[in-house]
């Protein structure tokens, strides 16, 4: 009190307007500030939770989607009987791909199959004649076929009875996964 004896009375009223407005800050502070930037920070972490959750949910989406693609190619990968019947399958393929593009085939000889891993590989060579667009039309539909060939090696040449005719060798592969009663005796 020995200081307030000596403060004038506008002194003292600026000295107790400053302590008002003082309390005043501490308790917004302590009500309002604290709570509200506690609630902000919880929205936003709400919001950046929820970013996440949607995020997560569209991965889980593709992934289904993913899952149906490799199910499908695994459908055509899979092997489904001997090695013979493989063969006859691709045989049958590379004949009805030969047929629809207008190409005569010479010769058509299969090759033994190797196994790479848990692999079948099977090859076929494929000696054709035909004209220029029709042997394009034929490997582009050997590279786009749903059974998964694949050209390994192409030889090609001009013949002299037509300037528009080619002879080419083709070797062509397909992988797939061996039959299950032949890789138990692998």
């Amino acid at each position: 009190m020995n200081f307030l004896q000596h403060v004038s009375i506008r002194q003292s009223k600026f000295i107790i307007a400053g302590l008002v407005v003082l309390c005043a800050g501490v308790i917004y502070l302590i009500l309002f500030s604290l709570p509200l930037r506690t609630c902000l920070d919880l929205n936003n972490r709400l919001a950046l939770t929820k970013d996440k959750l949607l995020i997560m949910e569209e991965a889980l989406y593709r992934r289904d989607q993913v899952e149906a693609l490799c199910k499908k190619y695994e459908e055509r990968i899979l092997a489904t009987g001997t090695d013979a019947e493989e063969l006859g399958f691709l045989l049958k393929e590379l004949e009805s791909l030969t047929r629809t593009r207008n190409v005569r085939v010479k010769r058509i000889r299969p090759l033994p199959s190797q196994w790479i891993g848990s692999y079948r590989r099977f090859l076929v060579s494929l000696e054709v004649e035909g004209r220029v667009h029709n042997m394009f039309e034929l490997l582009h539909a050997i590279n786009t076929s749903p059974k998964i060939l694949i050209v390994e090696s192409l030889t090609i040449q001009a013949l002299r009875t037509a300037p528009n005719l080619i002879s080419a060798n083709i070797l062509i592969s397909r992988t797939s996964a061996g039959s299950k009663l032949q890789q138990q005796y692998q």
